[in-house]
């Protein structure tokens, strides 16, 4: 959430930067965007959308990010159920650089062999944050509305490079998010909690 003091964070989205048209359209509109989020201390975050888009988000990312003025102030945001992405990690070296780790909202049309069934989106998810974390950032886990994905995540060891610091937890606004968030807190993780706008989340 945004507010005067902290001024939060801004998503961006490649479909409503033109990525469609082309990708040095998407990039240009981006850097624009970056830029005016590092003169201000926000942070801008990077979605992936969906699979068709995913490639260039990762490439107009990696770009900026790679600017050391741009870098800490840039975050990728990771759909976990997308099968091909381990491909895009490995060839744009992802995991050096802040991420957002999420299941994956799934509102968009996909194919079915470009989305992971349950049980491997959730070794996805895991494995993307234990990799982020190996290579020393502080990536963010979201959004929880899963029991059993946040009993996954306390597990989860941080290496020792990162000291005492916990990874940052992202609730979804409800009884889970209050009443988790609150345990979460208590045992010194930050929480952050969102509002979804997405209909299907909100009756779930």
């Amino acid at each position: 959430a945004m507010n005067d003091s902290n001024r939060g964070n801004v998503a961006i989205k490649a479909s409503q930067l033109g990525a469609e048209i082309s990708y040095e359209l998407f990039l240009g509109y981006a850097e624009e965007i970056v830029e005016c989020g590092r003169a201000k201390g926000i942070e801008i975050e990077f979605d992936q959308e969906q699979w068709r888009l995913a490639e260039q988000v990762c490439k107009a990312f990696v770009t900026l990010a790679s600017k050391f003025h741009y870098r800490h102030f840039m975050r990728l945001c990771m759909q976990a159920h997308l099968a091909g992405l381990g491909e895009l990690i490995e060839k744009y070296r992802l995991d050096r650089f802040n991420q957002r780790i999420v299941k994956g909202a799934q509102v968009y049309p996909e194919s079915s062999s470009v989305v992971m069934g349950e049980p491997d989106m959730k070794k996805q998810y895991f494995n993307l944050g234990q990799r982020n974390l190996a290579a020393g950032q502080m990536p963010y886990f979201a959004t929880m509305r899963d029991q059993s994905i946040i009993e996954e995540v306390e597990k989860i060891k941080v290496p020792y490079m990162l000291g005492p610091f916990k990874p940052p937890i992202q609730m979804l606004y409800g009884p889970l998010g209050r009443e988790q968030g609150e345990r979460l807190l208590a045992d010194g993780y930050p929480v952050i909690i969102y509002t979804p706008f997405v209909s299907g989340w909100c009756k779930k």
